[in-house]
């Protein structure tokens, strides 16, 4: 596919998109509650464990926060099946997003002449775990434009994907215990509900930071390379 024709695709899908979004009022679902909603609707039926992920991937390549789907979908099921449900449909998503990003934008990656952008792809190619995790981790930008990016460059996708399943674990996990742990602890406050509820929540906020450290020490790391 020439670069022209790239262009147009580009093009083509970014207006479907804007087209998607005003005609189907997607704004409606920034707030985890509305995914819940509409989630919980489609995940009724027998086939719900196949809709959900790829309802999940689908919203992402729709550019709906992340964040947004992984709460509605916990928050819809019980907590395994929601953080099963969640993983598997934003590493679809996410495979679905590289794969666009492949086609439509590595024509225009390759015609970029400047040094510091050749570093910078060369980086992410030969660290595809790392830049993956990191980019996942760090606030960069939204998730689909991060996983269109890796495949305009052309990330190496196994490294690629280990690397977006390790990043949203932080956050996957923190809603799954959320959902688990917060009913319980109101059900029942006793003293132990209580400090398991602390007692996770202190772990969980403590490894966050930590990998969010250790994201933006590697990322200073290499920019100062």
């Amino acid at each position: 596919m020439g670069l022209k024709l790239r262009v147009l695709a580009a093009v083509a899908f970014l207006t479907g998109v804007a087209a998607i979004w005003h005609f189907a009022d997607l704004s409606t679902f920034h707030s985890a509650a509305e995914v819940g909603r509409a989630v919980r609707a489609i995940g009724e039926g027998r086939l719900g464990f196949v809709y959900v992920p790829a309802g999940f991937a689908l919203g992402t390549l729709l550019f709906l926060p992340v964040t947004a789907l992984i709460g509605g979908t916990i928050l819809a099921f019980d907590p395994v099946r929601g953080f099963a449900y969640s993983l598997i449909g934003a590493l679809l998503g996410a495979a679905l997003q590289y794969g666009v990003g492949r086609v439509l934008g590595s024509a225009a990656i390759d015609r970029i002449s400047s040094p510091r952008a050749k570093q910078f792809t060369g980086q992410l190619r030969g660290h595809p775990f790392r830049s993956s995790l990191i980019l996942h981790v760090l606030p960069f930008g939204s998730f689909t434009v991060i996983n269109l990016l890796a495949g305009s460059v052309r990330m190496p996708f196994a490294g690629f994907l280990a690397g977006c399943a390790l990043g949203l674990m932080p956050g996957l996990v923190l809603f799954t215990f959320l959902a688990g742990r917060v009913p319980e602890a109101v059900r029942s406050p006793t003293p132990l509900n209580l400090l398991l509820l602390v007692a996770g929540a202190v772990i969980l906020f403590g490894g966050g930071w930590w990998l969010r450290r250790w994201a933006k020490r590697r990322e200073h790391g290499d920019l100062a390379t």
